[in-house]
């Protein structure tokens, strides 16, 4: 899925876009969208940014184009042409409004996730590429715009945040030197590594300490699960956003091949996200449970109990895991 110089013709020839970005986005989703509306500014375009759970707390530190509407519904008429959806493994990841209001026609898809079915009238999915903001560096580069000042500030949110600071094993080469040359284009990386990492509420480390005090340890040790239940989260005084990288500390210690965390969400679901070492490929097993992400790191939605649902989860770790050994 590679419409990647088509893009390039209709992003100079046309004009009207959306950028969209996945609920709850991360740094790599965030970043992304942030950077594809400073090519869109650049290139003097009609745009807008649109994400369903709106701006997170913790990105506030980071400069955006423009407002990010949270409501299709509110924004200023008429309505885009054009719906550029990044970091986006599926369609239905962009919340059930967009869903429903953006015609396939209409839609770039432009993503990493290996699942992605290529939903859009263009499709540029690259599942080996690390981050999305990568992509979207070569994208600007092509059009001739120098990656500094906040649209490389935008890129490096992505870059470092979608390789776990560059020590996750899909962290190739050329993310190296696209890092190096964001540096160079001014990007400080210790005032953004402090605004980044040292920016937690006495909620969330209280949040933290609860829950991975009670980490459960399966299969000899090789597999670790967290739960976060909506009572421990209102207890605390946190919230959804609080739990993000948490499950990445119950994948630390030595023996632990995978890491499972569950949190029961506002609709009763439960969200499942994984963890792996090595050649552990946990995206094979969220797809089978109609999740999705990457070899090392995936996730989902389930119905039902949250210790039905993580006996399960952990059955087929553990099966995975003898596979390995065998």
């Amino acid at each position: 899925m590679n419409d990647y110089q088509e893009i390039i013709r209709l992003l100079r020839n046309e004009n009207d876009f959306l950028v969209v970005s996945h609920v709850n986005p991360d740094g790599d989703a965030l970043g992304s969208m942030a950077a594809f509306g400073y090519i869109l500014q650049n290139l003097s375009k009609r745009f807008f940014l649109y994400n369903a759970s709106g701006m997170p707390e913790r990105f506030s530190f980071l400069s955006m184009p423009g407002k990010v509407y949270s409501s299709y519904a509110a924004l200023p008429r008429p309505f885009p042409k054009w719906h550029i959806f990044v970091d986006c493994g599926n369609l239905a990841r962009a919340g059930q409004e967009i869903t429903v209001m953006a015609d396939h026609k209409s839609i770039i898809n432009i993503d990493h996730h290996a699942a992605n079915p290529g939903y859009g009238f263009l499709n540029w999915v690259e599942k080996d590429v690390p981050a999305v903001g990568e992509m979207v560096a070569i994208l600007a580069k092509e059009m001739g715009m120098a990656l500094k000042g906040a649209l490389a500030e935008a890129l490096y949110l992505s870059l470092v945040t979608d390789t776990g600071h560059f020590s996750y094993a899909s962290t190739k080469a050329d993310t190296m030197r696209l890092a190096a040359e964001l540096v160079d284009g001014g990007v400080g990386v210790g005032y953004f590594n402090n605004a980044l990492e040292n920016n937690w509420s006495w909620s969330k480390y209280n949040l933290w300490l609860e829950v991975l005090g009670k980490t459960k340890v399966h299969a000899d040790g090789r597999i670790s699960s967290l739960r976060i239940s909506k009572e421990i989260l209102d207890r605390h005084g946190a919230n959804s956003q609080d739990v993000d990288g948490m499950i990445n500390f119950a994948l630390r210690p030595l023996k632990v091949m995978a890491a499972v965390s569950l949190r029961v969400t506002d609709s009763g679901q439960i969200k499942f996200s994984l963890r792996s070492k090595k050649n552990l490929d946990v995206q094979e097993i969220a797809a089978q449970l109609g999740g999705g992400g990457h070899r090392n790191a995936a996730a989902g939605l389930l119905d039902g109990d949250i210790e039905e649902v993580e006996s399960a989860l952990v059955a087929l770790l553990e099966k995975a895991i003898k596979q390995l050994d065998n």
